[in-house]
C-alpha cells in the first residue's frame, strides 16, 4: 500500500510539472474574422507570453483544417501569406519548443476582398502605328489613385525588356516619353495597373514601328544669328528646306528658353513667315523645326535684335556634376551639383520627366552651385538642366542629364486600432504590417484627416507603436515606409475613438458623419430614394460604384446645411447587379449596399 500510494504521489508529482511547463497558447492579432483584408499579401501577427518558442502556422479554406493549403514556421510573432481574392480562409498558430507544443489558438476567418484594378487602355500608339517618333509619348486612359507599370519590348512575349518604369496618375489620361528607341524597328508596349498591392491584368498588346530615318532641323538664315536690324514693323524669317519635310512649326520668343512665346505656328508649308507686330528696341529669338506627321526634327534657334538694343554679355552654360548623366536608383531626395561660372550671379534649375521639359516638377534660382530636390516619384526617369544668369540676363540652359530614382516600398496595410474603432486605451500600441524592402516606418496621428494638426509625427525602425493619445478623441492616424531611396506613398488613413469615462458603443453616437442613411426600395429596378440626416454643415459627397470598385455615377457634390435629404435617383441605365451607395461627410465615408434587378 506504501509502495502503490508513493507512486501515485510520483506521478501526481510529475503530471503537475508537466501542466506547469505546457506552452502558452498565442492569442490571434490580425487578421481576426472582424477583419477585412483589402490586399493579396497577408501578414498574419499574434501575441505570446512565453519565450523561444517557434511557431506553427496553418492556413485552411475548412473551418475543421482538414484542407491545409499554407503550413509554415515563423521564429517572429508573425507570419506572410498571399492569397486570392473572394476566397474565404482560416487560421490558427501554436506555439512550439523542442518536442513539446501548445494547444492550437482559435481559429480567425477571413476574406482577400481588395479591388483588383481594371487593365488600362492604351490610347497612343495603337496597334500597327507607324512612322512614330523615337521620343514617343505613350498615353493611355488612368484611375485615380493608381501607379501604372509600362513595357516596351522588342518581342511581344516580353521576354527582354528594354523599358520598364511606374509612372503615377495624372488624371483621367496618363503619359510618358520614353527615350533610346532605334529608327526603323518594330516595338511592342503595354501596361497595368498597381493600386493597395494589387496589379491589375496586363493591358492589350500593341504593336507599332519607328521612322526610318531623324528627319533634320531646318538651317536658319534670315536674319543671320543675333542681326542688329534697324526698326521695321515686320520681318521675314526664312529658313532652308529640309529633306522629307511635309511642313514646319515656328516660335518667337522675347526670352532664349522660349517660356515668354509670342507667336507659335505649325504646318508651313513653304520656307519663310512673314512675322508682323515687331517692336522696336527688342530681342527677338526664333526656333523652327521639321515636321512629318507626328515626327518632328530638334529646333534650330537663331535670335535678332531690333533698334539700339546693346547686345549683352550673358554667361556660358554651366557644365553638370551630380547626378552623372544616366545615374540610375538615386534617392527620391537628392542633391543637384554643377561647375560655377566666372561672370554668373544667380543660376536656374529645372527638373521634368520629359527631355522637352514640357512639365517641369521642380523649379528654382539660386545664387549657389547646388539644390536638393524632394519627394520625387520613385521609379521614375527625370531630366534636369541649369543656366547661369547675371545683369545682363541668362545664359543658354546645359545639355540636360538624366537620372533614374529607385523604388520606394509599398504602403503598409495598418491593423490597429481598426477603422471606426472605439473605446482606444489612451495607452495604445498601434500596429501595422511589416512591407517587403522597408527599413523605417513614418506614423502620423492627427485630430483632423488632413493631418495638419499633429499630434505624433515620427519615424521608427519597428512595427509597432507605443502612443499616449488624448482622452476621448477622434484621431486620424497613417503609415508610410521609407527606405535608402527614399519615402513611399501614405497608406489610406483611419480614425478611431479614444476611451473616456463614459462607455461609447459606436462611432455614429459622436456625429462623425450623416445619420438615418437608407437606400429604398432596395433590391430596386427603375428608381429608388437615397434618404439621409446632416447633423452639421459640411461638404457631402455621393457616389455609386460598382463591385470593381469603379464609380459610375455622382449623385451629390455639394455644401449641404443641417436638415434631413431626399434625393431620387434613376437607375435605368445601371445594368442589374450589386452596388456600393457612398456618402461623404467632411472625410467620413458610410456605405450602403444597393441590388438592381431586372
Amino acid at each position: 500500500m506504501l509502495q502503490r500510494a508513493t507512486l501515485f504521489a510520483l506521478t501526481l508529482m510529475f503530471a503537475t510539472v508537466f501542466a506547469f511547463a505546457q506552452l502558452p497558447t498565442p492569442s490571434i492579432l490580425y487578421p481576426t474574422s472582424a477583419d477585412v483584408v483589402n490586399a493579396p499579401e497577408v501578414m498574419f501577427t499574434w501575441e505570446y507570453d512565453g519565450t523561444g518558442a517557434s511557431f506553427d502556422v496553418h492556413v485552411s479554406t475548412s473551418a475543421d483544417f482538414t484542407t491545409l493549403i499554407a503550413q509554415g514556421q515563423s521564429n517572429e510573432t508573425s507570419f506572410r501569406f498571399h492569397g486570392e481574392k473572394g476566397i474565404q480562409y482560416y487560421w490558427r498558430v501554436r506555439a512550439k519548443s523542442g518536442d513539446e507544443a501548445s494547444t492550437w489558438s482559435s481559429s480567425s476567418a477571413f476574406m482577400i476582398l481588395y479591388a483588383q484594378p481594371s487593365a488600362p487602355t492604351l490610347i497612343y500608339p495603337m496597334m500597327g502605328t507607324v512612322n512614330v517618333p523615337v521620343t514617343p509619348s505613350l498615353r493611355w486612359k488612368s484611375v485615380a489613385g493608381t501607379m501604372y507599370q509600362v513595357q516596351v519590348s522588342r518581342s511581344n512575349s516580353f521576354d527582354v525588356v528594354l523599358v520598364n518604369i511606374n509612372v503615377p496618375t495624372a488624371g483621367n489620361v496618363s503619359e510618358v516619353m520614353v527615350g533610346g528607341l532605334d529608327y526603323a524597328t518594330t516595338y511592342f508596349w503595354r501596361v497595368r495597373g498597381q493600386k493597395s498591392g494589387a496589379y491589375s491584368v496586363w493591358s492589350s498588346v500593341y504593336e507599332f514601328s519607328t521612322v526610318q530615318q531623324a528627319l533634320a532641323a531646318p538651317v536658319q538664315v534670315n536674319p543671320p544669328s543675333r542681326a542688329l536690324l534697324a526698326f521695321s514693323a515686320s520681318q521675314s524669317l526664312e529658313w532652308q528646306a529640309a529633306e522629307n519635310a511635309n511642313g514646319y512649326d515656328l516660335d518667337v520668343a522675347v526670352d532664349e528658353d522660349f517660356t515668354n512665346i509670342i507667336t507659335s505656328v505649325e504646318g508651313i508649308t513653304e520656307t519663310s513667315y512673314l512675322y508682323k507686330g515687331i517692336q522696336d528696341n527688342t530681342q527677338y529669338f526664333w526656333r523652327v523645326r521639321t515636321a512629318n506627321g507626328l515626327t518632328k526634327s530638334v529646333w534650330s534657334t537663331s535670335s535678332f535684335i531690333v533698334g539700339n538694343l546693346l547686345q549683352t554679355n550673358t554667361p556660358r552654360s554651366p557644365k553638370l556634376a551630380l547626378p552623372v548623366n544616366g545615374m540610375a536608383n538615386t534617392t527620391t531626395n537628392l542633391d543637384l551639383v554643377w561647375q560655377p561660372i566666372d561672370n554668373a550671379s544667380g543660376y536656374d534649375v529645372e527638373v521634368s520627366p520629359t527631355p522637352q521639359f514640357y512639365t517641369v516638377v521642380y523649379r528654382i534660382s539660386v545664387s549657389e552651385t547646388k539644390t536638393t530636390v524632394k519627394n520625387l516619384s520613385s521609379g521614375l526617369q527625370y531630366f534636369w538642366r541649369v543656366r547661369a544668369k547675371n545683369e545682363h540676363g541668362a545664359g543658354s540652359w546645359a545639355i540636360a542629364n538624366s537620372f533614374t530614382t529607385g523604388t520606394t516600398p509599398f504602403s503598409p496595410m495598418l491593423h490597429y486600432p481598426a477603422a471606426e474603432a472605439v473605446n482606444i486605451p489612451t495607452k495604445a500600441r498601434l500596429n501595422w504590417n511589416a512591407t517587403q524592402n522597408a527599413t523605417a516606418y513614418h506614423i502620423q496621428i492627427s485630430t483632423n484627416s488632413t493631418f495638419t494638426a499633429l499630434l505624433v509625427d515620427k519615424t521608427i525602425t519597428t512595427t509597432v507603436y507605443d502612443a499616449e493619445l488624448p482622452e476621448d478623441k477622434v484621431l486620424f492616424w497613417r503609415v508610410s515606409a521609407v527606405n535608402e531611396i527614399g519615402e513611399g506613398t501614405w497608406s489610406p488613413w483611419r480614425f478611431f475613438r479614444t476611451a473616456a469615462e463614459n462607455n461609447v458603443t459606436s462611432v455614429e453616437e459622436f456625429d462623425l458623419g450623416v445619420s438615418d442613411f437608407s437606400v429604398s426600395p432596395n433590391p430596386g429596378e427603375t428608381f429608388v430614394r437615397i434618404k439621409y440626416t446632416v447633423p452639421a454643415k459640411g461638404h457631402v459627397i455621393v457616389t455609386m460604384m460598382d463591385m470593381m470598385a469603379r464609380t459610375v455615377a455622382t449623385i451629390v457634390d455639394a455644401d449641404q446645411f443641417v436638415g434631413s435629404y431626399e434625393i431620387p435617383f434613376s437607375a435605368t441605365m445601371l445594368e442589374a447587379g450589386i452596388y456600393n451607395v457612398n456618402i461623404q461627410l467632411n472625410g467620413f465615408v458610410k456605405t450602403q449596399k444597393l441590388v438592381i434587378v431586372r
